[in-house]
């Protein structure tokens, strides 16, 4: 038991005594003696919440480079440590709560940043899609949608080009456009040839018959026999220059077509200059038997006559001497 004492002369004093026996001072503001107050530990600066707050800043500063992503989110975890043991251990919460605001605001201004980029990637690759899809089936008037669809596409970044899905589309599109534009213009072409060929061809028509009808008085004659299973052709172009064309056991209608075509495919038709070439298909036309179209004649001369006119002539000319 705690013994009292007189706090006015400070005379021990029994449990039950109402005054100070000695100097009869009351005893009711007699305190019993004080205990000492517990003493609270002083709270320490974690070495984690130091850290915390350091790589913050380092990742709010390198945020432009990504990295400090990874810089922002070690400091939450740290500073989240720190703040967990806080509640066993007195321990500074500033650093580790400042750590965690930066690191949150970087990660935010990260977001915001390049979440607007890669949302206007996004954009750009989707715009060249629907450029390509609203191609659709290709024709003659498709070189616009093509062009502009090709256009966008270039414009991309090497990364948003490998995003599209449908560039395969894009690409068969104009292989299909260049066909399609490629016989347009031999189909343009072969009109305007058309609407001016028959007087052309009329007119060197009339040219070469008067040439080969003059060639017949100077050097030979041209004899077509026809029995009713046989053709035989002879050219004979003179005494000095003797070609025949049609004397190698030649019978009947295919035999004297595929001799024709012998002539023309093995080159022989320079024996014969054009007005020759295209009175001999005259006269197999006549026999009801090679339907021979006289456009397609001079169509198919054309190019030889040009390049055997000059050996025809020298031909002749030596013929002749």
């Amino acid at each position: 038991m705690t013994m009292k004492y007189c706090t006015n002369c400070g005379s021990p004093l029994d449990d039950n005594a109402a005054v100070c026996d000695k100097c009869g001072k009351p005893l009711n503001n007699v305190d019993a003696p004080q205990q000492a107050a517990p003493t609270t530990p002083a709270e320490k600066v974690s070495a984690f919440g130091i850290i915390a707050f350091i790589l913050s800043i380092i990742g709010f500063m390198t945020g432009f480079l990504r990295i400090g992503v990874a810089f922002d989110v070690v400091a939450i975890i740290l500073a989240i440590i720190v703040l967990i043991k806080s509640k066993r251990k007195p321990t500074k919460k500033g650093l580790p709560i400042a750590g965690i605001s930066v690191a949150a605001v970087s990660l935010i201004f990260m977001a915001i940043i390049y979440g607007g980029i890669s949302i206007n990637n996004w954009n750009k690759v989707k715009n060249v899609e629907e450029q390509i899809d609203n191609i659709g089936q290709v024709t003659i008037n498709s070189k616009d949608f093509i062009t502009a669809a090709e256009e966008g596409y270039n414009k991309l970044s090497d990364e948003q080009k490998e995003k599209v899905d449908n560039y395969d589309v894009l690409t068969t599109a104009r292989a299909n456009y260049n066909e399609i534009q490629r016989a347009d213009m031999l189909e343009k072409a072969r009109l305007t040839n058309v609407a001016t060929l028959p007087d052309e061809v009329d007119n060197n028509f009339n040219v070469v018959q008067q040439e080969y009808n003059g060639k017949i008085v100077a050097f030979g004659s041209y004899v077509i026999d026809i029995n009713d299973n046989n053709i035989d052709c002879t050219f004979t172009w003179g005494a000095n220059v003797n070609y025949i064309f049609a004397s190698q056991g030649i019978y009947g209608y295919k035999e004297a077509a595929d001799a024709h075509a012998y002539f023309v495919d093995s080159n022989v038709l320079y024996n014969l200059n054009k007005g020759d070439n295209i009175l001999i298909m005259g006269r197999l036309e006549v026999l009801g038997q090679y339907n021979y179209v006289i456009n397609d004649a001079y169509l198919l001369t054309q190019d030889e006559y040009d390049l055997i006119q000059n050996k025809t002539n020298a031909e002749i000319a030596s013929g002749s001497e």
